[in-house]
């Protein structure tokens, strides 16, 4: 599983097989043409009773080889209703 920790570790030029290894398969895949695959992963917090932190991780892969990657995060409140 993709963690803060554990993206923090990842260094440009990385296998992308060596990445897979540590935080598992991504959520999707998408080819961005010219070779460059998109991989996103996703880590999500509990941070209240109602409340969901998500982190989205952005990794772009040319050749199996990380050469950029992002993470941005977002807090979303959940539509929960109670009987």
């Amino acid at each position: 599983m993709m963690t803060r920790e554990r993206f923090a570790t990842i260094q440009v030029g990385s296998d992308i097989a060596s990445v897979e290894a540590i935080v598992g398969s991504p959520y999707s895949i998408r080819s961005l043409g010219n070779g460059i695959d998109e991989y996103k992963y996703l880590e999500r917090i509990q941070i209240g009773p109602n409340t969901t932190d998500q982190i989205e991780y952005i990794l772009y892969v040319p050749k199996r080889r990380l050469f950029r990657s992002f993470s941005h995060a977002s807090s979303k409140v959940l539509d929960v209703e109670f009987r």
